[in-house]
């Protein structure tokens, strides 16, 4: 089970439809957003005033509808204009395309042929060997089956980035951004210009996945970057909403990402018993404080709280990032936290 987890999935099946596109010039592999920053479970202006139906008398207003399916809405809006940004693109670098082949005298089909196909040779395989192993737990598929596709890819983007580079291209969009509070145990300094806040779950194989990657994160941008941990337990772990109010019970004693890293480790223990056995690993740890902790249920609420703003900001699936306000899901390898990281840094 992929933890209702969307992004990420399946890269084979958008190599392959990269591959095919490839006759027609229209590639897109982006991850852009939106223009304005946006407020989880932001209702519209004067919302409360209509009323959109009443059950015996009691009126059910506009506003408490919006706030019901907040998440959905914000996700509807991110992807509108995701697709928009995407066409963008591609009508940008179909431009590319056609101005270049108009210069050489040849078709667009033509100039692809001679420049991409023709010239597959060129992609190193270690730049082949590298993005696929970069991606292979989303692509689940050998390589030997996607790497005639990801050649296409590569010596695609290194043609289109040269005609970019030769070009005057000014792209006007800006990134989508979700204000999400950043409430919680925190990795670096407040201060720092990157702010990644993400929402997990310590029962999900998915969530485990991605902690090279974060940690990779922390050791490449140093104190360029802080990390906020929130809580997002899935239904269907059922030890996952006490596994995170142990995390905030070591969180008390300053150990919170001793205990983040030792529950992720061991993710098939996470009973109540098993908790106070992992703690028990946990260096300095006041083990008898920690079981007062979690048998009182006392951080039972910030985890609900979590939950209902991480749904409200449009998560639904874990883990899930916000960089800087900008979404991006699922167990992503450095790389694609990277290109979002090194773009707002040059910001």
């Amino acid at each position: 089970m992929q933890d209702r987890n969307t992004e990420g999935r399946s890269i084979a099946k958008r190599l392959f439809l990269f591959a095919t596109s490839l006759a027609v010039g229209a590639v897109v592999w982006v991850m852009l957003g939106e223009s304005e920053a946006v407020t989880a479970a932001e209702p519209p202006a004067h919302a409360e005033q209509k009323v959109l139906a009443r059950v015996n008398g009691v009126a059910i207003t506009e506003a408490a509808v919006n706030e019901s399916i907040a998440g959905q809405l914000l996700k509807l809006k991110r992807d509108r204009h995701e697709l928009i940004v995407k066409a963008v693109e591609t009508q940008v670098r179909n431009a590319l395309l056609d101005d270049a082949a108009a210069k050489a005298g040849v078709s667009k089909e033509e100039l692809i042929d001679a420049e991409v196909t023709a010239k597959l040779a060129e992609v190193p395989s270690g730049d082949v060997d590298a993005f696929y192993e970069a991606r292979k737990q989303q692509i689940r598929a050998t390589k030997e089956k996607v790497e005639d596709q990801i050649r296409k890819f590569l010596r695609y983007e290194t043609f289109i980035e040269g005609l970019e580079t030769a070009a005057e291209v000014e792209l006007l969009t800006e990134p989508f951004r979700v204000d999400v509070a950043t409430t919680g145990p925190r990795k670096g300094s407040a201060n720092a210009p990157i702010t990644i806040v993400e929402f997990s779950d310590f029962e999900c194989p998915f969530c485990s996945r991605v902690n090279p990657a974060i940690k990779k994160v922390t050791d490449t941008y140093g104190d360029k970057v802080t990390i906020v941990f929130r809580q997002y337990p899935l239904d269907i772990h059922r030890n996952a909403r006490k596994a995170g109010e142990a995390s905030l019970c070591a969180d008390e004693q300053g150990k919170f990402w001793e205990m983040h890293d030792a529950m992720f480790a061991d993710q098939k223990n996470l009973s109540v018993s098993g908790l106070k056995m992992i703690a028990g690993r946990v260096a300095d740890l006041d083990t008898e404080a920690f079981e007062t902790c979690l048998d009182s249920d006392k951080h039972a609420e910030t985890v609900e709280r979590d939950v209902k703003e991480g749904a409200a900001a449009g998560v639904n699936s874990t883990p899930a990032f916000f960089i800087n306000g900008r979404y991006l899901s699922g167990a992503q390898p450095f790389e694609n936290f990277s290109a979002i990281i090194d773009e707002e840094l040059g910001k």
